[in-house]
C-alpha cells in the first residue's frame, strides 16, 4: 500500500438497510429517529424452517427469541437477476449479501452519473466483508450455490458483469473490514 498524497472524492452513494431501500429513505429514516427492530416478518417464517431443524428446538418455543425479532430487510427476493446476466436458476442460490451488492454496486455508480463511462475501464472493487454466514442454512449444496456463497465472488461478480479491470478482491478484516477495505482502495 503507497502513501497517496491525492486527494479522495465520494462521487455516488446507494445503500441498502432494514426500512430504507435507498440512502435518501435512510436519511430520513435518522431524522425521524425511528427503529428499524420488528418482528420476523410472516413471509420470512418458512426461511427459518431448515434452520430449526439444525438447532434446539427449546431456542424456538419462546416467541422472545432473538429469531424472531431483529431488523429485516424488504423485498429481500426481489432481484433483477437477468440484468446482471444472472439465470434465474442460479440467482435462487446466490447469497442476498452478494444480490444486494450488485444491485447498491449499480445504484451507487447510477448516482455517480458514471454509468455510460464505467464498462470496460480500470476502475477497482474493493469491498469489506466479515464473514460468510448464508452457505450454512442452504438446504443443499449444488455448483451455483458454492459459487453464489463463495465470498470473493461478490466483488468478482460487479468487475465481471460491468467489465471492470481495475483489481478486485474482497477484504476480510473482521469488523474493521469495511474501513481496511477503502484504506487499500485509497
Amino acid at each position: 500500500m503507497a502513501d497517496n498524497d491525492f486527494p479522495v472524492a465520494v462521487i455516488g452513494i446507494a445503500c441498502r438497510l432494514p426500512q430504507a431501500e435507498n440512502s435518501s429513505q435512510f436519511w430520513e429514516f435518522i431524522c425521524e429517529k425511528r427503529d428499524a427492530n420488528g418482528d420476523l416478518p410472516a413471509e420470512r417464517a418458512k426461511d427459518l424452517e431448515h434452520l430449526v431443524q439444525k438447532v434446539d428446538p427449546e431456542n424456538f418455543v419462546n416467541a422472545n427469541s432473538p429469531f424472531f425479532t431483529g431488523c429485516f430487510f424488504e423485498s429481500i427476493d426481489k432481484f433483477d437477476a437477468n440484468f446482471f446476466g444472472i439465470s434465474p436458476e442460479e440467482a435462487q442460490y446466490i447469497d442476498p449479501q452478494q444480490r444486494f451488492f450488485l444491485r447498491t454496486g449499480w445504484e451507487a455508480i447510477e448516482d455517480a452519473g458514471i454509468a455510460a463511462s464505467i464498462f470496460g475501464s480500470e476502475t477497482g472493487v474493493y469491498i469489506g466483508y466479515p464473514e460468510e454466514k448464508y452457505l450454512k442454512i442452504l438446504p443443499h449444496i449444488n455448483l451455483a450455490a458454492a459459487l453464489g456463497t463463495h465470498p470473493p465472488f461478490i466483488a468478482a461478480r460487479l468487475s465481471y458483469t460491468l467489465n471492470l479491470r481495475g483489481p478486485s478482491f474482497l477484504v476480510n478484516a473482521a469488523c474493521s473490514a469495511s474501513l481496511v477495505a477503502a484504506h487499500v482502495a485509497c
